[in-house]
């Protein structure tokens, strides 16, 4: 399985997953100190798509 995780730099880490049961968050680290979202594939183009037209409609 081909997992993608954002730079650290952002803050905020997501590994977006084909499984539609993958859902929680999960140590990267062995100490816990850096933690990723794992989001099924299709909640995350849902939440990509709707947050580009709640962007668009503001504008």
């Amino acid at each position: 399985m081909k997992r993608r995780i954002a730079p650290a730099s952002t803050g905020k880490s997501y590994i977006i997953t084909r499984n539609m049961e993958d859902f929680g968050v999960i140590p990267l680290t062995g100490d816990n100190s850096i933690q990723a979202l794992k989001i099924p594939a299709p909640l995350a183009c849902y939440w990509l798509g709707e947050s580009e037209t709640t962007s668009a409609g503001g504008s």
